[in-house]
């Protein structure tokens, strides 16, 4: 229609207004039933549709599994009972990945404020409906767009940050050889020691460097994103707005921010109840007075040494 517009084609070259109902069909009708002349003008400017090369661009990430499946199911006998069934399993996968979510929030709340523990359900409604309501973001017209700029720059960093904490808490301060004991108990059999080395040295170093290296790809390389340009029929590479690198930089830290905050919240409870129990030992000591019995002076710095340890807990 550009070229029509453009007098590069004659006005014989329309296509129909009903195109856009079955293009597969009605296109092919309308090429083939063209005059020879105008069909040869026509033909220079078209391009081949390879369905082979089409799905090879979309045959990446996440969605492999699904486009596989789809070819699989189109040339079973019953295909729409397949897909069917195709389709109630993506929901049920969906739906256990969104509850193993929630209570991965709901049961560290409740263990660490006890007083949740009697309101399960508000709690839950709680956490659902806010992240039900920030969901609706992504089902707007620019939603893929926010969607890939979370999947590509935003999750990798605070996943390698807590891996990399999990495998250093687990190697270093649990202890890798407690846990490759730990292992053998169960399995019922002895485990090489060579993963005592992995988990200590070679984990962490790996983890350390895919962490350096998707930090350092968002700060010095711009974000870029897919997006489809009506004009040219093609997806063209562009650049996210300065804005979107602020959210995204936000969203990190906030992700990251509990561990160092529950990190210093325990370290400062730990000091003070350490600082408390010396203090409380202190006054212990000038309590003695002369003259008392032994006897009588070691039962009462045993039941002083009873209450501050109540106090400690």
């Amino acid at each position: 229609m550009d070229l029509i517009a453009a007098n590069l084609l004659p006005p014989e070259a329309q296509p129909p207004d009903s195109l856009h109902h079955d293009p597969s069909s009605i296109y092919s009708k309308w090429l083939n039933n063209l005059p020879g002349q105008v069909k040869e003008r026509i033909l220079p400017h078209l391009t081949d549709c390879d369905l082979s090369e089409q799905l090879s661009e979309v045959m990446v990430g996440p969605g492999v599994a699904i486009v596989a499946i789809s070819n699989i199911i189109s040339v079973f006998s019953g295909s729409t009972f397949w897909a069917i069934i195709t389709f109630v399993l993506l929901v049920t996968l969906g739906l256990s990945t969104v509850i193993g979510i929630i209570q991965g929030i709901i049961t560290p709340l409740q263990n660490t404020f006890s007083s949740l523990r009697e309101h399960s359900g508000l709690l839950t409604v709680g956490v659902c409906v806010p992240m039900f309501l920030s969901s609706l973001l992504f089902v707007r017209p620019s939603g893929s767009y926010y969607v890939n700029l979370l999947d590509d720059y935003w999750t990798s960093l605070p996943l390698f940050f807590v891996v990399i904490l999990e495998t250093v808490a687990m190697a270093w301060i649990y202890g890798a050889r407690r846990f490759l004991a730990d292992l053998s108990i169960m399995l019922g059999r002895p485990i090489s020691p060579v993963y005592r080395w992995l988990w200590c040295f070679l984990s962490p170093f790996v983890l350390l460097v895919l962490f350096l290296s998707a930090l350092i790809h968002l700060f010095v390389k711009k974000i870029t994103y897919l997006a489809w340009d009506s004009k040219s029929s093609d997806e063209v590479t562009r650049t996210y707005p300065s804005w979107a690198k602020v959210l995204l930089i936000a969203l990190i830290i906030l992700t990251i921010l509990p561990v160092p905050a529950y990190f210093f919240y325990t370290f400062t409870e730990v000091t003070s109840a350490s600082i408390t129990h010396r203090r409380a030992t202190v006054i212990l000591k000038p309590e003695a007075k002369e003259g008392l019995p032994k006897a009588h002076l070691r039962l009462q710095v045993k039941q002083s040494l009873k209450k501050v340890n109540k106090m400690d807990k």
